[in-house]
């Protein structure tokens, strides 16, 4: 269930005053806490403990400084301790965003260097540009990359694309045949489409969109995507940075698609003269896995 915003501002207000409550604490002050404005930015509560474990941040750092960070994005380590993935907060929709780096991929012939080179690429992130490792192709006939990752990290209720972030050297060859692109929804539903690389703007990051999909509870669970083009030619000059989840400008909720399903089917009565079919009614309903 969705929270309303006057619940979600409430949390917010009793959350703020807490972290405040804190930091006085641990600097030892006495001055009262500050007044939230109400125009402050309030991006998802558990972003901010997401974040704050993330980047180690002290017990005084306040909320707007931990907002920074959310807006400006921080990097997450794994296991090991190897930054893969980055997170922020989109400040138009306020939703999570992540960016898997290209060493959480798996990545055909990654660890032969006849074909594949690890170079460092610049990120923005809240502390600044930092360095992290991006994958280079150098020369592969067959090229195959893919990924998976768990939709309960991302915003609920939420039209969201996964896209390639990739970029084209100037000398990059073997573009001709268009690229798969591939996305498995957790029911097993398959989107796939092509893209032709050729003729791409060159020596910038660009994205290839895979597909997109709405998180709700038939999308919980776990993605997989992929980016391949096996034909017989080798292929050169291609960057991969990683893969981008980020909500996208046209979200529609569940509720909002019933709504614009009962008006289509209320103006198909009045003009058909007042009167329809379950033939009519079942033309109006999206086919599966569309979304208005």
């Amino acid at each position: 269930m969705k929270k309303s915003p006057k619940l979600r501002n409430y949390c917010w207000d009793v959350f703020f005053n807490l972290e405040q409550s804190a930091a006085r604490s641990s600097m030892e002050k006495t001055i009262s806490a500050p007044v939230r404005p109400p125009e402050a930015r309030r991006p998802p509560l558990p972003a901010l403990a997401l974040v704050r474990r993330a980047t180690d941040a002290a017990s005084s750092i306040g909320v707007e400084q931990l907002c920074d960070r959310i807006y400006n994005g921080v990097l997450l380590k794994d296991k090991r301790q190897d930054y893969k993935q980055k997170f922020w907060v989109d400040d138009t929709f306020e939703k999570n965003c992540f960016l898997l780096l290209a060493k959480k991929l798996s990545i055909i012939w990654i660890n032969d260097e006849r074909y594949w080179d690890w170079i460092n690429e610049a990120e923005e992130c809240f502390s600044g540009k930092v360095d992290l490792p991006a994958a280079k192709l150098l020369n592969v006939c067959w090229l195959e990359i893919s990924g998976k990752f768990r939709t309960i990290k991302l915003s609920p209720e939420t039209t969201y694309e996964v896209a390639f972030k990739v970029k084209m050297s100037k000398n990059s060859q073997g573009w001709r045949a268009p690229v798969n692109l591939n996305l498995t929804l957790p029911d097993g539903t398959s989107l796939g489409r092509m893209e032709n690389l050729e003729g791409k703007e060159e020596e910038e990051w660009i994205e290839v969109p895979v597909g997109s999909f709405v998180t709700t509870p038939k999308n919980f669970g776990e993605i997989k995507f992929s980016f391949t083009q096996t034909a017989s030619c080798w292929k050169s000059g291609l960057t991969i940075k990683g893969v981008v989840l980020r909500p996208k400008e046209t979200k529609i909720c569940f509720m909002e698609e019933q709504q614009v399903k009962a008006v289509l089917i209320t103006q198909q009565v009045r003009e058909t003269g007042g009167s329809t079919t379950a033939g009519t009614a079942e033309h109006l309903q999206p086919k599966e896995g569309h979304h208005l």
